[in-house]
């Protein structure tokens, strides 16, 4: 272990032990520095997986899904200081009739400007394949739980086909949310056993007094991921499956037009967009979750474009920019090899499902 692990190690354990105890809406008293200053700096360091990472709307954290670790695998969010830290809050209720003996996983928050918190919420029975409840949710970021559900999944579309999981998931304003919409399938009944996304579209939610009405954008068949536009409320940026072109989508006509293409770095996914800056994922390596790689940034009024990450044996999923653009988060995943077929048999370069949040930064 390096030496400057060997060192946090006090800090570390003292994470594992109260992360978790803080109450909803509380904040740890105890002074909340990152625990190294160098970008770029890994800002969790739970053995589970840290995933989908979001900023909150004034750059002040960042809001993530993690393990909360028991036999019943929760997931809950939380929400470290913008520099990384102690985590400062953390976000767990569900339903109580579904609390006892259930699997209950909160996912792809999302923070909106006025403190509204939309997020995935589904449960299962412990260790079962498939949700027997899955469900969009509206609450604010500072009040009670579990909030109200606005859409419920799977459902079906006007055109017959069934839209079973979401990811993505961003505010357009304050009535509106768009995420991308996927078809999932669990294959591996006699095998390995995972969930496969195969992406569907853009849905946009309009949100009611009492719930959400979903409805397709067109000119996004196929979409991997999708960000809203900061300077043009009316518009989305998209990445297409198997496409290296990252497009701008008008909302309201579909209209679609290209923004930039990742020319020789492969597909293209995990758009975002803030402050005046793109950065996208290409290259890697194709999960069922995603594609893993590593993440390239674009200036919009220049257009000019690098590769903000190099590393061949560790890649990144789900980029995210800080409302200003000049901090980014995002998994870290660890490159492995793989025999699948046992000693001998053939191996594959495979992407850790385990993730830890890192920090760059944006010059």
């Amino acid at each position: 272990m390096r030496p400057d692990l060997l060192a946090a190690l006090p800090l570390l354990a003292g994470l594992v032990a109260c992360e978790h105890a803080l109450p909803f809406g509380a904040a740890d008293a105890r002074a909340n520095g990152p625990f190294s200053t160098g970008l770029p700096r890994q800002v969790t360091f739970r053995a589970g997986p840290d995933l989908e990472p979001a900023w909150l709307p004034d750059g002040s954290g960042i809001i993530y899904s993690f393990a909360r670790g028991g036999a019943d695998r929760d997931r809950c969010l939380a929400v470290l200081p913008a520099e990384g830290g102690y985590v400062v809050r953390t976000i767990c209720h569900v339903p109580a009739a579904r609390d006892a003996d259930s699997a209950n996983v909160l996912s792809h928050p999302a923070v909106g400007a006025d403190g509204q918190l939309a997020y995935l919420r589904e449960t299962s029975r412990v260790r079962a394949l498939t949700p027997y409840n899955s469900e969009l949710v509206v609450t604010t970021l500072d009040g009670a739980e579990p909030g109200r559900v606005v859409l419920t999944l799977p459902y079906v579309t006007g055109d017959g086909q069934i839209l079973s999981g979401l990811s993505h998931l961003h505010w357009v304003d304050a009535r509106t949310l768009v995420y991308t919409a996927e078809q999932l399938t669990y294959p591996g009944l006699v095998g390995p056993t995972d969930t496969v996304r195969t992406p569907v579209e853009v849905v946009r939610v309009s949100l009611t007094a009492g719930s959400g009405v979903a409805s397709d954008v067109p000119g996004t068949a196929g979409a991997t991921s999708v960000s809203p536009s900061t300077a043009n409320p009316g518009t989305v940026y998209i990445t297409i499956q198997g496409d290296s072109v990252v497009y701008a989508v008008d909302l309201a006509s579909g209209l679609r037009s290209p923004v930039y293409a990742l020319a020789g770095a492969g597909a293209a996914s995990d758009v975002q967009v803030a402050g005046g800056r793109l950065v996208v994922l290409a290259g890697g390596l194709v999960r069922q979750t995603g594609r893993a790689g590593q993440i390239f940034d674009v200036d919009l009024a220049s257009g000019t474009a690098r590769q903000l990450t190099q590393q061949w044996d560790f890649l990144y999923q789900r980029p995210a920019l800080s409302p200003s653009g000049v901090r980014l988060v995002a998994e870290g995943h660890a490159v492995v090899l793989d025999a699948p077929f046992g000693e001998g048999g053939p191996v594959d370069s495979l992407v850790s499902k385990d993730a830890n949040l890192w920090l760059h930064e944006v010059p």
